[in-house]
């Protein structure tokens, strides 16, 4: 951690010691020590990443990110059902091309492991609008099997629309020989640190699969046609020639 994200480190009467770190924009600083047993701290890295200077990376700001300052309220999304079509998808990137599926799909994630802490996102600078979403930082992850964290879901709900791919592996998952929670039991199985995950939150994913899946078939339910709800790929091709013509349509 670098020296200027360090405010203090303390010795605790139960004889273990805790480190305070810059939290003024989303927590009270006096209320969030990280503690050691009784010094050391178990952390994880989960992702390898190219250098930035080889492949530069956009840190940005995602729409459906909770207000956490005091005095401030819901977030505008909290309030407003229509969020998704009258604040977000009428401004680029939105607007075409990948990023609002991969948002969903990001919000999926999400909800299935529950973080309800996602302010940012992340791509490629060298794709442009075009990149695929980068999945980091999800540390505040399995942490309730019992609690749905349903507010994770709003960018489907509000938008009401995903990738047909998406669905489908969704459909594919809540069949009984390739249920969701038991094919990651399978696959970390074989881990280091297995069992990785506390038997509960198995259950928990396949729940919350029956709880999205059934998000989307309303969606399906009240659309007018089902590819207004189920999207296909965005082509890379395509996004350029729609770029193109908005350029020439500019002058």
């Amino acid at each position: 951690m670098p020296p200027r994200s360090l405010e203090m480190t303390l010795p605790r009467p139960s004889n273990n010691t805790c480190f305070i770190t810059e939290c003024h924009q989303y927590c009270e600083v006096s209320k969030t020590p990280v503690c050691g047993k009784p010094d050391l701290v178990e952390g994880s890295v989960a992702a390898f990443l190219p250098q930035d200077r080889e492949y530069r990376r956009k840190n940005l700001l995602n729409p459906w990110k909770r207000s956490y300052t005091r005095g401030t309220g819901k977030a505008k999304w909290e309030t407003n059902s229509s969020y998704c079509y009258s604040s977000v998808m009428v401004n680029p990137p939105f607007t075409k091309g990948r990023r609002m599926l991969d948002l969903i799909d990001l919000s999926i994630f999400d909800f299935f492991i529950g973080n309800f802490d996602r302010h940012t996102y992340n791509t490629f600078f060298k794709f442009g609008d075009f990149s695929a979403i980068i999945h980091l930082d999800q540390g505040r992850s399995f942490g309730s099997y019992e609690k749905d964290e349903l507010s994770c879901l709003a960018p489907l709900k509000q938008c009401c629309f995903v990738r047909n791919s998406t669905y489908h592996r969704l459909l594919l998952l809540n069949k009984d020989e390739y249920k969701l929670g038991d094919v990651m039991r399978e696959s970390m199985s074989t881990d280091p640190i297995a069992p990785v995950l506390y038997e509960p939150h198995y259950e928990a994913l396949n729940r919350r699969l029956r709880i999205i899946i059934d998000v989307i078939d309303g969606c399906l339910a009240t659309a007018s046609a089902a590819d207004d709800v189920l999207k296909k790929e965005p082509r890379y091709e395509d996004y350029m020639r729609e770029i193109s013509h908005d350029k020439k349509q500019l002058g």
